[in-house]
């Protein structure tokens, strides 16, 4: 977790298995989901507006999203119809797929994201993201007092890694 500037962010939360494991269960896509749109969530609570540093975050938001519905056949949360129209109404504001030429390894995953965007599945994917987003949003609310610690000391240290990143998750 940092706030150092690393390639085109100017900060970013990483993430490293601490085992492989293959397949992975769909908790574990939720949670890089949840991770990917942490940032969206943070910005509007403390700013009250986003900053075009999120994009990225949310282009593999949807990503994941699309990944998810696409290719693993997950789907989101049950929930009520009302719940899902909800749900839907913030995941398409978070919808973010890459502007110009993708690269040509990134190709079947754009035509993955696509066709699933494009197709019957793009509800899914907007509920999955709208999710995302309200947990993230009920977890920062909270918990704004130790967050409000985690920013001081990130401001003081620019970076949490290893133990000192394993004592702030206790």
């Amino acid at each position: 977790l940092t706030i150092m500037p690393r390639r085109e962010a100017l900060g970013m939360v990483a993430h490293t298995p601490l085992e492989e494991r293959d397949p992975r269960p769909q908790l574990f896509y939720e949670g890089l989901l949840r991770t990917s749109v942490g940032s969206t969530v943070a910005e509007r609570i403390y700013f009250g507006e986003n900053h075009p540093g999120v994009s990225s975050d949310l282009e593999n938001a949807t990503r994941i999203a699309c990944m998810m519905v696409g290719k693993f056949a997950m789907s989101p949360y049950a929930c009520s119809k009302k719940d899902e129209k909800y749900y839907a109404s913030i995941g398409e504001s978070l919808i973010s797929v890459p502007s110009g030429n993708a690269m040509l390894s990134m190709m079947s995953i754009a035509s993955l994201e696509e066709k699933v965007l494009m197709g019957k599945s793009r509800e899914k994917v907007a509920i999955l993201l709208g999710q995302a987003f309200v947990d993230n949003y009920r977890l920062i609310k909270a918990n704004e007092g130790l967050a409000q610690e985690v920013v001081e000391r990130l401001l003081e240290i620019d970076e949490f890694s290893g133990e000192e990143l394993d004592a702030l998750w206790e």
